[in-house]
């Protein structure tokens, strides 16, 4: 057998014995060789290794992944078979099939996927973790056997893969003694390399959700969005009536059958899933695989978790931790569309309302950062926000976030509602396309005929990108004239995250902070004071810097400070109150800012 293997970016020929054969650069299938070599993308190095929070598995070890064995249950025929992501979606991919064992002693663990760039599998990569056909650059293989039906999930990755190319693959095994089992050939295309030019990337996806209780429905709205050959397909949550139930499971994948197969599927954890092993073991998703964030070409996508109590649940504490997480996944990020989404809505006019505490800790973030467009589900129908910045409406896209509830895949559907922020509602089954063409957006919802009954665009030509570091923002607030005054909550504060300063007091600070940047035009006194505006007793540290970082502090005090400064750029930083889960408390405070020359 030939297969492929990897050194650094060049793909070499392993004969049997492990020599190498001749260099060459495989031939790509006919519809996408464009004569054009695309830009080299640096594998991800997490790529080929288990991702996951094995933690939220409990007295569950048998969900820790077992390497390849080669046996051959008496049931191995690959099923339920889905393509996703766990790291970057230019040069990887990750396939996840079942095989239904009928006991215990007879479970296939055979895991073997096979990747090539011809519909005839010739001259193909193999991925099924044995010494050779495994690593960060090369990809892994393992097999979950989970729950008392003897249900076995097989996971392989592939990494070091060409950008914006379309591969064959199939999937399955054969055991020590030849017996094997496969299943058709299928293919999907890799992402554009995120290097390519802004203006000339194209790509879209579709966005649904809400598709339990009626799984030929789901099956009716899920075949209906992959006619629009979307480069990736994202579901809200709330996949079935009870995650527990394995049966249901069945059902909603043999429904998608013809789909998940050739379209990458990213998850969102819904209410229903309840946080339960089925859906933990079925889909393999980057980093704890309850929130995270992936990069498509121009886009950052980060996807929350706001169901997170549960079965195995972690309690409503976590979302403080994702509050912090989604400020940081937002601000380090130079991607011209940011979208994020999570099961509850901020915004809906449904039965269910919008979640109070999504609005409180994820739309500050979305305000500070420009998240173009936010989706969940939960209400069952469809509803679609003008844009919203600072919990009001405003009439420019470019200067809001635009809200939009899908939630008709299958789930009974409800009666809509309208309120001050809705700008289209409706009680139907549909999905959410969206086309990303450079510096244009846009978005229809489609119903099952592929009608459109709401539309919206986008036209960022005048947005400049910045680029952000280690959770900075690109643009601190500034002060241009003496006094100088604003005001601030600091619950809504993601600006800036310092947690240590070289100047006393040299207690470690947590949380976030606003930061302001200020030019001293010649040698004086600058002062700066933070006033309570909330009526308690304000207690947050003002900071001035003569840099962006912590080691570059002149001095630190509570409340105010006094301090003789050269001219030049300085930083002001009010450093937030926050509370043992690093959730930033409510803290209304004015700050005055004052200089005078000698």
């Amino acid at each position: 057998m030939i297969v492929w293997g990897c050194c650094t970016q060049v793909l070499f020929l392993l004969s049997c014995d492990g020599a190498k054969s001749a260099v060459r650069t495989p031939e790509k299938d006919s519809d996408t060789d464009t004569g054009v070599e695309p830009p080299v993308v640096s594998p991800d190095p997490a790529c080929g290794t288990h991702r996951g929070d094995e933690s939220i598995f409990g007295d569950h070890p048998e969900l820790i992944p077992n390497l390849e064995s080669s046996l051959m249950g008496d049931a191995p025929e690959p099923r339920h078979i889905m393509l996703s992501w766990q790291s970057e979606p230019a040069t990887s991919i990750t396939v996840t099939w079942q095989t239904a064992d009928t006991s215990e002693s007879s479970i296939t663990t055979s895991t073997q996927l096979q990747l090539s760039l011809h519909s005839d599998l010739s001259d193909m990569l193999v991925i099924n973790g044995e010494e050779g056909n495994y690593g960060p650059k090369i990809g892994s293989a393992h097999y979950l056997p989970y729950s008392d039906q003897y249900q076995t999930i097989h996971v392989a990755e592939a990494c070091g893969l060409e950008t914006d190319t379309k591969y064959f693959y199939r999937v399955g095994g054969t055991d020590l003694v030849g017996q094997e089992s496969w299943s058709d050939i299928y293919h999907f295309r890799t992402a554009p390399s995120p290097s390519i030019a802004l203006e000339d990337q194209s790509y879209r996806f579709v966005v649904l959700g809400d598709s339990r209780s009626d799984p030929d429905t789901w099956g009716d709205v899920i075949n209906a969005a992959a006619l629009e050959d979307p480069a990736f397909i994202v579901h809200v949550g709330d996949f079935v009536s009870y995650g527990l139930i394995q049966s249901y499971w069945d059902e909603w994948f043999d429904e998608a059958e013809g789909v998940l197969p050739y379209h990458p599927f990213l998850a969102v954890h819904g209410n229903h899933e309840g946080n339960a092993l089925n859906y933990y073991a079925q889909f393999a998703l980057p980093e704890n695989e309850q929130w995270y964030t992936l990069d498509f070409a121009s886009l950052r996508l980060v996807v929350l978790n706001d169901t997170t109590s549960g079965v195995f649940g972690k309690g409503n504490s976590s979302i403080w931790t994702q509050e912090t997480y989604l400020g940081h996944a937002m601000s380090e990020s130079d991607a011209l569309w940011k979208f994020a989404t999570h099961h509850r809505p901020v915004y809906s006019a449904g039965n269910h309302g919008g979640s109070s505490i999504n609005l409180d800790s994820f739309a500050p973030k979305y305000d500070t950062f420009w998240a173009s467009l936010v989706f969940s589900g939960h209400d069952h129908n469809y509803e679609r926000t003008a844009p919203i910045f600072d919990d009001a409406k405003v009439d420019n896209p470019l200067e809001g976030t635009t809200y939009v509830v899908t939630g008709g895949a299958g789930a009974p559907l409800r009666a809509v509602g309208s309120d001050w922020w809705t700008a289209h509602s409706e009680s139907i089954y549909h999905y959410v396309l969206v086309q990303i063409e450079g510096r244009q957006l846009s978005m229809w919802a489609k119903d099952l005929e592929g009608n459109i009954f709401d539309s919206m665009t986008i036209d960022a030509t005048n947005v400049d990108i910045d680029s952000c570091e280690e959770g900075r923002s690109c643009n601190p607030i500034v002060i241009d004239t003496f006094p100088f005054t604003d005001s601030r909550n600091t619950v809504h504060a993601y600006s800036y995250d310092i947690d240590a300063y070289s100047c006393a007091p040299e207690t470690n600070e947590s949380g976030a902070e606003y930061y302001y940047s200020v030019n001293i035009p010649s040698k004086g006194t600058l002062s700066a004071t933070l006033n309570d505006t909330s009526g308690g007793s304000v207690d947050i540290d003002i900071h001035l810097l003569d840099g962006i970082s912590g080691d570059t502090c002149i001095v630190r005090d509570n409340v105010s400070f006094e301090q003789v400064v050269a001219a030049g750029d300085y930083y002001l930083v009010a450093d937030t109150w926050v509370n043992s889960s690093d959730h930033a408390l409510d803290g209304q405070y004015e700050i005055l800012v004052e200089f005078s020359e000698p």
